[in-house]
């Protein structure tokens, strides 16, 4: 719901549509570059679409977003939040590295996302279980 919030501020006429100029400044402000959402205007008819719909936005940003954090800059956050460099990653771990993210994940929620997640149920989450998390924080705000 926040994502949707937020994406939706980039919308100057509350049309629920995104103008090329439009995705084009959300894009600077977010640090998405243009042609990933470029890549959505085009259908599989070769038509260019002048304008995306909000949903297709928020399931574009999510398929960059996902590709991202399967990046060497998702290894590199998994080690900055991995403080006693045991390889995985504790609850206690992952709340700090979403308090400072800015991620607004209450503890219940987040105890829940994490059992759902740990799927060799060790308490703890390796690089893939953390992936996993990530996704599931980002689809489901």
């Amino acid at each position: 719901m926040a994502l949707r919030k937020l994406i939706s501020e980039f919308d100057a006429d509350s049309d629920g549509y995104f103008t090329l100029l439009e995705l084009r400044q959300l894009g600077h402000d977010l640090c998405i570059p243009y042609q990933e959402f470029l890549k959505w205007t085009r259908t599989p008819t070769g038509e260019e679409l002048k304008a995306l719909p909000l949903d297709t936005v928020i399931e574009c940003i999510k398929v960059f977003v996902s590709r991202q954090m399967k990046s060497k800059q998702a290894q590199d956050l998994f080690k900055l939040a991995d403080i006693d460099q045991s390889g995985k990653l504790s609850l206690t771990e992952i709340k700090r590295l979403l308090e400072a993210s800015d991620f607004d994940v209450d503890d219940k929620e987040l105890q829940k996302i994490f059992k759902r997640v740990d799927v060799n149920k060790d308490g703890e989450l390796d690089d893939k279980e953390f992936l996993d998390l990530v996704k599931y924080i980002i689809e489901n705000k």
